[in-house]
């Protein structure tokens, strides 16, 4: 079932920065999801280091890198072929809104290990290919188990994001989740209402893509994480699995997709027909079409004008018969009859048409 013949598929980059760090007398390893990947023969080009040296001492010892620093605990590498971040052992004391804001600096690989949340995400690798086990995460792997390290109440209280990621691994890999990490994340469930949305929207999107958003609703979460699951239906377009499970946008960030949204919910409740195609338009009506599994780009290049830019009759030629607080009133009036074939798009008709009807106005 596993390979551990990593020397071979060991990113050079990656094994380069290793070897140096340890030729200044520094441990350094490949530690959690790359090495539980690539033992389940997953590919990844994401590569967490951990090592003893101090990031100051990092800095100078990889000086020959370009290294962004998103935080000051956490350095990153980004070659051609993968992403590497690289971070020093330490001993997080005290959390606060799921963030270690107290910190110590420790000398011990076992030590930084205990941090971690499940026992599979402990496994290393030093430069030469060897595995390092310190946690018996590779017990876990072999019997298709997710076990916290230590304490899984103490666990899923300090990060209540880790009740996300215990249930998207458990549904990627088809692990099951030990029993008494299910009584923790039972407990503090409710605590999703305090992560922001954007940190559950990433690991929502990730069961979507392998259209697993049934585990949310197994583990009874659907209301903790505000999202409506009772009609789960998968599309290629993920912005519309979000239309229909976001009901409020509350992982909806953007101006334009939240119109959208709303824009895409109004028009479900109607009738697809021409009018309301031409009415909301292409992307609005091809996304409601994927939910009512009718073919709306049919629909929509079929329509003899596809908004009221393309009717025609000069602007300075409606403002001489019609108001102008009426104007909008009557593009859309003219739209709907020349779209139902009850008047040609055609100046001269057109403007007979408004003549005959200014004084009803």
């Amino acid at each position: 079932m596993f390979n551990i013949f990593f020397l071979y598929k060991m990113d050079l980059e990656v094994k380069k920065i290793l070897q140096l760090i340890n030729k200044h007398g520094y441990e350094a390893y490949i530690v959690g999801g790359y090495v539980r990947d690539y033992l389940l023969n997953i590919p990844s080009n994401d590569y967490d280091l951990c090592t003893n040296a101090h990031p100051d001492t990092l800095k100078k010892i990889l000086n020959a890198y370009p290294i962004s620093e998103p935080n000051y605990t956490t350095m990153t590498i980004q070659t051609d072929k993968a992403k590497i971040e690289i971070t020093t052992y330490r001993k997080e004391l005290i959390y606060l809104k799921r963030k270690p804001v107290k910190y110590e600096y420790v000398n011990s690989l076992k030590e930084d290990l205990k941090r971690r949340d499940f026992k599979i995400n402990t496994l290393c690798l030093d430069s030469e290919g060897h595995l390092i086990d310190l946690m018996h995460g590779l017990d876990d792997l072999k019997n298709k188990i997710i076990r916290s390290v230590g304490n899984p109440y103490k666990k899923m209280e300090e990060d209540p994001l880790r009740i996300l990621r215990a249930i998207r691994f458990s549904a990627c890999l088809d692990f099951q989740i030990d029993s008494e990490l299910v009584l923790a994340i039972c407990k503090y469930k409710k605590e999703l209402r305090t992560l922001s949305y954007q940190r559950k929207k990433e690991e929502i999107e990730k069961l979507i893509k392998i259209k697993r958003l049934d585990i949310l609703k197994y583990y009874q979460l659907d209301n903790y994480l505000e999202l409506d699951l009772n009609r789960i239906t998968y599309f290629d377009d993920m912005f519309l699995v979000w239309v229909t499970i976001d009901k409020n946008n509350k992982y909806i960030f953007k101006a334009k997709e939240k119109k959208i949204a709303n824009q895409v919910r109004q028009l479900e409740k109607l009738e697809l027909n021409d009018y309301n195609v031409y009415k909301y338009g292409k992307e609005v009506s091809n996304l409601v079409g994927q939910l009512k599994n009718i073919d709306a780009t049919k629909i929509y290049s079929n329509l003899p004008i596809k908004s009221r830019y393309d009717i025609n009759i000069d602007i300075d030629d409606l403002k001489r018969i019609i108001p102008n607080s009426h104007i909008n009133k009557i593009y859309d009036c003219l739209a709907r009859k020349i779209i139902d074939g009850q008047l040609k798009n055609n100046r001269e008709e057109i403007m007979s048409y408004l003549k005959r009807i200014k004084h009803t106005i």
